[in-house]
């Protein structure tokens, strides 16, 4: 059985990759390529947030410590930067008919995030944890093998507990599951 660990995204804090060390080692009786397609700053530890200019200003991301600790056989470090230039030219260049939301969803989404969102900041926030979650999905691709499973999580869930044995017997060929459990 050869299995895909994809990890688009944020790493978010070093620590992150305990987690992940622990869930290759607790299914070290199986296969599994891990893939990687992040940013080269670490992010903010909690959600998003619509200032932008923050998110630069966190700590680089440690390729080396990644290469070292969950050792993926295809990485990308992506420039920040770089992913939002793409995706503010992506929206410039559209027209977008979208309907409101009321101030009530966006005052429950401010006390639970924390982020002053609107409409279009949250639709650019989604298009590029879609554009991660894309890129990571490329690289297993371009790697021309093939998986049995393929596991896509975040760096900031726990997968530590994650035994993949409880679940393989019983799943379906292309069948998409899914669950998270945050750290």
């Amino acid at each position: 059985m050869n299995i895909a660990l994809l990890l688009p995204g944020f790493v978010r804090n070093h620590a992150h990759l305990a987690k992940v060390s622990e869930f290759l080692r607790l299914n070290q009786r199986y296969p599994i390529d891990v893939f990687t397609y992040t940013y080269n700053v670490l992010g903010l530890e909690v959600a998003e947030t619509a200032d932008r200019s923050i998110i630069p200003r966190t700590s680089i991301t440690d390729q080396a410590l990644i290469a070292e600790t969950i050792a993926p056989v295809a990485a990308r470090y992506l420039d920040y930067g770089e992913v939002w230039r793409h995706i503010d030219r992506y929206f410039a260049d559209r027209t977008w008919s979208i309907e409101p939301n009321s101030p009530e969803y966006w005052e429950d989404w401010f006390r639970k995030s924390g982020s002053r969102d609107d409409e279009i900041s949250m639709l650019k926030r989604l298009f590029a944890q879609w554009h991660m979650a894309h890129g990571c999905w490329r690289l297993l691709e371009d790697s021309g093998r093939h998986y049995d499973c393929v596991v896509r999580t975040r760096y900031d869930y726990d997968v530590s507990a994650l035994d993949l044995s409880t679940y393989l017997e019983r799943l379906q060929p292309r069948t998409l599951y899914g669950t998270r459990r945050p750290l």
